[in-house]
């Protein structure tokens, strides 16, 4: 199962790469960028590999201080992301992803005790919301910001959008997704 998913990756990863720098890609809001980006079949290895490593973790887990490969993985992603022009769409940083992940999850140091503070907590019960908000905010933001005919670069744009997709999600998190869970729990529904 390993080598299939693995071989798939790979496959999905060098076609992607070599699809996106061909002519027959055309870019953002064209029939071959949703092709590249969300055809389902160009996202099998990253749910394989996803899955895989979600039995590795369940079968191996051990927990202890990872902090330090914890900070590594995450400057080399970040690192990646800003310096090395890559396709990173379809699994490309399932290399480094899936690492950071099951050490996350294992560590016992530092790190989980600073994303255990309450504020924290409270933001990644949240996530689900920037998930379901993220392109809808970005739009209602975009003609906003056309109407108003603000010329703003894209640093200041990323800030305020992150701002408000914040703010939102929280919102939504505690008015619509809190309260609809609530009342399904007491409906007993499984």
């Amino acid at each position: 199962m390993w080598v299939a998913a693995l071989v798939l990756w790979v496959i999905t990863q060098v076609f992607s790469h070599l699809y996106e720098a061909s002519p027959s890609y055309k870019g953002p809001h064209t029939e071959s960028h949703e092709f590249l980006y969300y055809f389902p079949l160009m996202h099998v290895s990253e749910f394989l590999v996803g899955n895989l490593a979600g039995l590795f973790f369940v079968n191996n887990f051990k927990q202890k201080n990872y902090d330090i490969p914890v900070v590594l993985i995450f400057t080399a992603i970040m690192l990646a992301l800003i310096f090395i022009p890559l396709f990173y769409h379809n699994g490309l940083m399932a290399l480094l992803f899936i690492p950071l992940i099951i050490l996350i999850s294992r560590n016992n140091g530092v790190v989980t005790q600073l994303f255990s503070l309450k504020p924290l907590e409270y933001l990644g019960e949240a996530s689900y919301a920037v998930y379901i908000t993220h392109i809808p905010i970005l739009y209602i933001l975009r003609e906003f910001l056309k109407w108003q005919k603000y010329t703003l670069d894209i640093n200041s744009i990323f800030w305020i959008y992150l701002i408000f997709l914040i703010l939102t999600s929280l919102l939504f998190y505690q008015f619509v997704e809190k309260p609809l869970r609530d009342y399904l729990k007491k409906l007993n529904i499984r």
